[in-house]
């Protein structure tokens, strides 16, 4: 759900910033300046709103001893958008330094959240759960193995 918001959010930062390059029009006589800043601040708050929700939704997790999650597919989609993620938050961020833009620095830092999301969920995967599957078993004591 995450990569899905921001990409949303890109759209958005990627439309204002093809704005800002546009001649002002007879409503804008100043230009599309102003957009900047103002998607930049809702940016932003939505990354700041996903990250508290982040960590308390741990701390829950935590509190009551975690849950049993089936990875399956989602271990290759995690992987792909981590990478993804990376990527895209180098690119946006040398864009960011060329146009001199707080918008695509402020993207920039999405995505590289997004990629920490989504390597932290790789991670998640190789901690052990509760049920002991990747435990590996010890003989009963006082018997040997032949």
């Amino acid at each position: 759900m995450y990569s899905f918001v921001d990409g949303l959010l890109t759209f958005g930062a990627l439309a204002v910033a093809k704005l800002l390059t546009q001649e002002p029009s007879r409503r804008f006589q100043y230009g599309y300046w102003h957009l900047e800043s103002l998607v930049a601040a809702v940016e932003s708050a939505i990354l700041v709103t996903a990250c508290i929700y982040a960590v308390v939704d741990a701390m829950q997790g935590l509190m009551s001893g975690g849950h049993h999650v089936a990875y399956g597919l989602g271990l290759i989609w995690a992987g792909v958008m981590g990478a993804t993620g990376f990527v895209m938050a180098a690119y946006m961020s040398c864009l960011a330094r060329r146009q001199h833009s707080i918008l695509l620095a402020v993207d920039a830092r999405a995505w590289l959240l997004s990629g920490f999301v989504s390597l932290a969920l790789l991670c998640g995967a190789r901690i052990p759960g509760r049920d002991g599957r990747r435990r590996r078993r010890h003989p009963p004591r006082g018997r040997r193995p032949a």
